[in-house]
């Protein structure tokens, strides 16, 4: 059974941003659902522009799952999102 889960990205600078995830390929059990060339267009605090990126974990097997999605800003900056599930038995 698949869980989703929304990881929420708000640009608060004063221009847009790229957001990619270039070497991230989908497996069996983990999709990051991130269209290429995304752009988050700048939001201020009390009204806030959000980038909602679903990731679809869908275990295969009983054990502990760990992966590492590194986000791309601007081809200038990364930032690592770890990503930890565990299959169970039905």
């Amino acid at each position: 059974m698949p869980k989703k889960a929304i990881l929420e990205i708000v640009n608060y600078d004063n221009s847009a941003i790229s957001v990619e995830i270039p070497n991230f390929e989908k497996k069996p059990y983990l999709d990051v659902q991130l269209a290429p060339g995304q752009v988050l267009l700048p939001s201020t605090k009390e009204n806030p522009i959000k980038l909602e990126v679903p990731i679809i974990f869908t275990p295969r097997v009983t054990k502990k799952y760990t992966e590492i999605i590194k986000f791309d800003f601007n081809g200038l900056y990364t930032m690592d999102v770890n990503v930890t599930g565990e299959g169970i038995p039905m």
